[in-house]
């Protein structure tokens, strides 16, 4: 399984990133999803006005800007799920994927309905099996959840400058409020009495996660700035990781920009740890025991999942 896995990531990365229609079937699926994303912006517009654009005077409002789509988009996935849309796509897809990789069709359908919907709304799809699963398939489900991010998610990414090309490239390769407030304060609490060293959280992260870095291919004067976001990421949240990203994109070239991208996405954080025990434990109470002793290990695999998959983009754009 294990094999198979490895080479069908290559396969998909070659044929993404490398092939020319592979390169230009992502161009135009993100130009519809981002001419999708752009009606929710109207919505903003005509709702909050000015605050809803970000080269007004206000500047940056992250809570509309970028939270904003977030509302539009999982209302969207919502109604494609209930007449039908998503629903059929997700079975047929997670079937494919089930022959491919020997898994369970429960297993497979979790993984792949993580790629629309959320870390805790996919399970509820397979809620009646939830009993009844051995802790290997919780564990398939947690790490799915972990290491993937939705499609209604897309648009607050991409509100903070990453390229909608490397989401889309990610989410294939891997079939929010006072918890974030919190752990922001909490790192700025943290830097305020690290100042007294002369140092800050971020360099701490940029050094001990640097090795990443290397392993990911990327440049020596890149290591410590990908440790960086990766430590921002696992400690706080992508979207503090995917702000600071944002803000230097440009100036990367094309494989550096992909590869940090991608090493990004997903919902591996310390945040989530809670996220996924409580809304699962929810809808199966029995599995909470489990679950708890399961979440920690999940939250690694879905940080292993995003970096295997940036490591595979890393490789592959080598030639």
């Amino acid at each position: 399984m294990l094999i198979k896995a490895v080479i069908a990531q290559f396969l998909i990365a070659v044929i993404l990133v490398k092939v020319p229609a592979g390169r230009y079937v992502v161009s135009k699926v993100s130009d519809a999803v981002t001419s999708v994303i752009n009606c929710g912006q109207d919505g903003l517009s005509f709702v909050f006005g000015s605050l809803a654009d970000s080269t007004a005077a206000a500047g940056s409002v992250f809570a509309i800007q970028v939270l904003g789509n977030i509302v539009f988009l999982s209302a969207l996935v919502s109604f494609l799920y209930y007449i039908g849309i998503l629903g059929f796509v997700v079975k047929w897809i997670g079937k494919a994927v089930g022959k491919l990789m020997g898994t369970s069709e429960v297993e497979s359908f979790v993984a792949v309905a993580n790629m629309f919907l959320g870390q805790t709304d996919s399970p509820i799809l397979v809620s009646k099996y939830l009993g009844q699963m051995t802790d290997s398939e919780v564990m398939v489900v947690l790490v799915s959840g972990m290491g993937s991010m939705s499609v209604s998610i897309l648009g607050g990414y991409t509100a903070l400058g990453i390229p909608m090309e490397y989401l889309l490239i990610a989410s294939t390769l891997v079939p929010v409020g006072s918890i974030m407030v919190a752990m922001v304060a909490l790192v700025a609490a943290v830097n305020k009495l690290l100042g007294v060293c002369g140092i800050s959280l971020q360099q701490v992260f940029s050094y001990v996660f640097a090795p990443f870095g290397f392993f990911l291919g990327l440049d020596p004067s890149e290591i410590l700035l990908e440790g960086n976001l990766l430590g921002s990421k696992l400690v706080l949240n992508e979207f503090v990781a995917f702000q600071q990203l944002g803000g230097m994109i440009s100036s990367m070239d094309y494989r550096t920009g992909m590869i940090c991208a991608i090493s990004l996405c997903g919902f591996a954080n310390f945040s989530s740890l809670g996220i996924c025990v409580s809304g699962i434990a929810v809808l199966c109470p029995e599995k909470k025991s489990t679950l708890a002793r399961l979440v920690f290990k999940a939250m690694l695999g879905g940080v292993a999942v995003s970096l295997i998959g940036a490591m595979v983009v890393g490789l592959v754009t080598l030639f």
